[in-house]
């Protein structure tokens, strides 16, 4: 019996910014159920890549395949369609809307009917502070609700696959622990990830599988847990 394709299969995508070569040529598979790690520092390319693979970066690839089915050309809402929700770097909510109005903004691609309800009550019991700011606008919440909610509207979509750049960012450690929680949760219910996170630790915990990017490419990869214990991996992503 073969393997299925990987849900996410990405072949010598560039990436360039002017006369900047962002990311050189990477490569990248995620099998269904996976979760993968994007670690580097900071302008290694690792947001880039996420940006080109839902179609917010001018991007070059050799191949781009969703679940076996080849994309000619990447769009937000194209790669929405097909199953992969995007938890962007900045969280990038609508601060003038509400919270179940932001929620409601994700489920755009989908019939409005009654499982976008039952969609908005799930995301209300992973996170149940956002029940309770339910007709709050989303301008006034704190950074780690916002966070929730951009997650949130990303599941409104029912993804297969999750993309999230940098979800601890700027957030106190007790809510990066709720979030990683939150995720680990969604993960072990058989959400695939992709994950691009400053934090290494928090990476190799939340997946199974790491990509490291330096200057646009990838100069290794592996299992996490491997990774974790390489020497120079250890040295200049964990400080030990």
């Amino acid at each position: 019996m073969s393997e299925a394709p990987p849900i996410l299969r990405v072949r010598g995508l560039h990436v360039r910014y002017g006369h900047v070569h962002a990311v050189q040529g990477v490569d990248l598979d995620v099998r269904e159920g996976a979760g993968v790690g994007i670690i580097g520092a900071n302008g290694a390319g690792k947001s880039s890549t996420l940006k080109a693979i839902m179609g917010l970066a001018d991007a070059r690839f050799d191949e781009l395949q969703v679940a076996g089915e080849r994309v000619l050309r990447p769009t937000p809402e194209a790669m929405v369609r097909r199953g992969i929700g995007y938890v962007p770097e900045g969280r990038r909510i609508f601060p003038g809307l509400t919270v179940r109005q932001n929620l409601l903004m994700g489920a755009y691609a989908h019939p409005w009917d009654r499982r976008v309800r039952e969609r908005v009550e799930e995301v209300y019991r992973l996170f149940p502070i956002l029940a309770r700011r339910d007709r709050a606008l989303a301008g006034a919440l704190s950074g780690g609700q916002q966070q929730m909610l951009a997650i949130g509207r990303a599941l409104m979509g029912e993804p297969r696959l999750l993309v999230l750049d940098e979800p601890s960012m700027g957030l106190a450690p007790a809510l990066v622990d709720e979030i990683v929680e939150a995720v680990r949760g969604l993960h072990a219910r058989g959400l695939t990830l992709v994950l691009v996170e400053q934090n290494a630790r928090l990476t190799f915990s939340l997946t199974e599988h790491c990509v490291v990017l330096e200057s646009g490419r990838v100069v290794k990869e592996g299992p996490s847990r491997v990774l974790r214990e390489d020497p120079e991996v250890r040295k200049i992503y964990l400080g030990v």
